[in-house]
């Protein structure tokens, strides 16, 4: 199986003919986030109060090749791929057909040609961006973290709202992640001490759920007895 990338919605092996051949990628690095106390030895994580870590931007860099009839072929696709790459600003989405599962959000950083010999070239291209890499199915569709599997735990997606009562989302992502929701009738939860509305249908939240448990607590269901909510989103994975 041929490797390559799709970035901005264009296959650079059907466009370009460019196949992988490294690909240099470490997970992101936390965010530095201690500070000097006074009368404190060492250092205070500021991080304990948070609730959850910040980290610095993923950076993808992919080397291959590209094989053309003549120099001058190459250096006419190196002024496309430069375009497609260079052009866009803003991050955008980034699918490796190798990991098919997920997808990144990252922006083009450099094109590099490391060699132009009568139309052979190894090419380079550098990429970053948002750090988590994002899945492709909600959390509808998969149920079971298929990432972690020393960690694999059963993610319900649908709860009865019940006034009086709670109910829990676990958001398994180390990141705030946007979120939809059906419900077959209105009522009002807060969280955290923050009121919100549900409206009858499907819609996407005004709010993110935060990393790890979220409750809510169902403090008006309209003198409904029997409420069904869902949720589906995107995890996020480092």
């Amino acid at each position: 199986m041929i490797r390559t990338i799709t970035y901005n919605g264009v296959d650079f092996y059907k466009a370009f003919g460019f196949i992988v051949d490294t690909v240099t990628k470490q997970p992101p690095s936390k965010k530095e986030n201690r500070q000097s106390v006074p009368y404190k030895s060492g250092t205070y994580n500021m991080y304990s109060n948070l609730g959850y870590s910040l980290f610095e931007d993923r950076e993808l860099v992919y080397t291959g090749q590209l094989i053309l009839d003549d120099s001058t072929d190459l250096d006419r696709l190196l002024t496309k791929i430069n375009s497609i790459v260079m052009s866009p600003s803003g991050d955008k989405v980034l699918q490796d057909n190798f990991n098919s599962e997920y997808h990144y959000l990252l922006e083009g950083q450099s094109v590099a040609l490391a060699d132009n010999e009568r139309g052979y070239g190894e090419l380079t291209i550098t990429f970053k961006g948002y750090p988590f890499k994002i899945w492709n199915k909600g959390i509808h569709d998969v149920k079971w973290d298929e990432i972690n599997f020393e960690l694999d735990e059963f993610q319900p997606d649908s709860f009865s709202a019940v006034q009086g009562k709670t109910f829990t989302v676990n958001n398994t992502s180390p990141e705030f992640v946007p979120f939809k929701y059906t419900a077959s009738a209105d009522f009002d939860v807060t969280i955290d001490g923050n009121a919100y509305h549900f409206s009858k249908g499907t819609y996407t939240a005004g709010y993110k759920l935060k990393p790890g448990k979220n409750v809510f607590n169902v403090v008006n269901a309209n003198s409904v007895s029997s409420i069904t909510v869902s949720f589906d989103w995107y995890r996020r994975e480092l």
